[in-house]
């Protein structure tokens, strides 16, 4: 190989050793940029919630049933509520009927419930409740039971207002409603020659069916 070809094939690699790079410097900030992994936004706006039953308002329609509680020994009725966000506001509208024994006779007794109440949280939470109960013998007004002693006679009315507080539990689809709570109730027992009246703690758990929504 001759000077003059030698020469050449030098600067014919030079030549392509500065392309080569100049590729590698053009293509170095594509693939970086490529490269670069953005953050998934975690941040939420204000007010949003992962929960589908917040910044909406719900108003539901249901049955319950509650075992001891407000109304002694079980209560059947009807509850409303309003919620909005984790608040949730309502009344309940309960009652109830036994039978009871005297000496040779038996008669009924009717228990009636009014119960406003206050939820926080949107699946569990606290709940509070204020009722005013009544309960009354009708047999009384009939003078059937007027064979009895005055001490054996049951009370006319007995008047049980009562406060509460226990905790709810609500699955997502909202259709069911489940609580327990304690009470603390007051018993103002009317007879017809006395009156007599008690404080007491007591317990009841209740299961409602919201059977309406808007």
């Amino acid at each position: 190989m001759s000077l003059k070809q030698l020469l050449i094939a030098v600067v014919c690699l030079m030549l392509l050793r500065s392309d080569h790079l100049l590729m590698a410097q053009v293509a170095d900030p594509l693939r970086t940029n490529q490269s670069i992994k953005h953050p998934a936004n975690t941040t939420r706006m204000p007010g949003e919630n992962l929960d589908s039953i917040q910044d909406k308002t719900l108003e539901s329609h249901g049955f319950f049933g509650e075992f001891m509680g407000r109304n002694i020994v079980y209560s059947l009725g009807y509850e409303y509520t309003f919620q909005k966000n984790k608040h949730g506001i309502g009344v309940g509208i309960g009652a109830s009927g036994m039978k009871h024994y005297a000496p040779g006779k038996s008669y009924p007794n009717y228990t009636f419930s009014l119960s406003p109440f206050y939820e926080y949280g949107t699946r569990f939470g606290p709940r509070i409740s204020l009722t005013f109960a009544a309960g009354i013998n009708p047999i009384l007004s009939t003078g059937k039971l007027n064979y009895l002693p005055y001490a054996d006679l049951p009370p006319v009315v007995v008047v049980m207002p009562s406060g509460s507080l226990g905790m709810f539990y609500r699955p997502r689809n909202n259709r069911f409603h489940f609580s327990i709570s304690g009470y603390l109730i007051y018993r103002y027992s009317i007879y017809k020659e006395r009156k007599s009246s008690r404080l007491s703690p007591w317990v009841g758990c209740s299961v409602k069916y919201n059977f309406k929504f808007r």
